[in-house]
């Protein structure tokens, strides 16, 4: 994770993670790791790939990863990481 580094003495371990919710603590804002990284881009690619059917002529990379709110190299990635296939 990106995130900077906790001081030692402000770092607790906890057997499972509902333990830590319990004590107060959050999943981190940064890397996300209580989420999935499909489930967090799964309605994005449903959407990209209902729009790419309906759509005639289908729309362009940049069309699409403008309304998933992405940048067009980031929504390629995921969309191929979804799908198996470039939009």
């Amino acid at each position: 994770c990106g995130a900077r580094r906790p001081r030692p003495e402000n770092v607790s371990f906890f057997a499972r993670p509902a333990d830590a919710a319990s004590a107060g603590f959050r999943p981190c804002k940064r890397c996300r790791p209580d989420a999935t990284a499909g489930a967090r881009h799964a309605a994005r690619v449903i959407a990209a790939c209902r729009a790419i059917d309906s759509s005639d002529p289908p729309p362009t990379l940049a069309e699409l990863a403008r309304a998933a709110g992405l940048s067009p190299f980031h929504f390629q990635r995921v969309f191929k990481a979804a799908v198996g296939m470039t939009p």
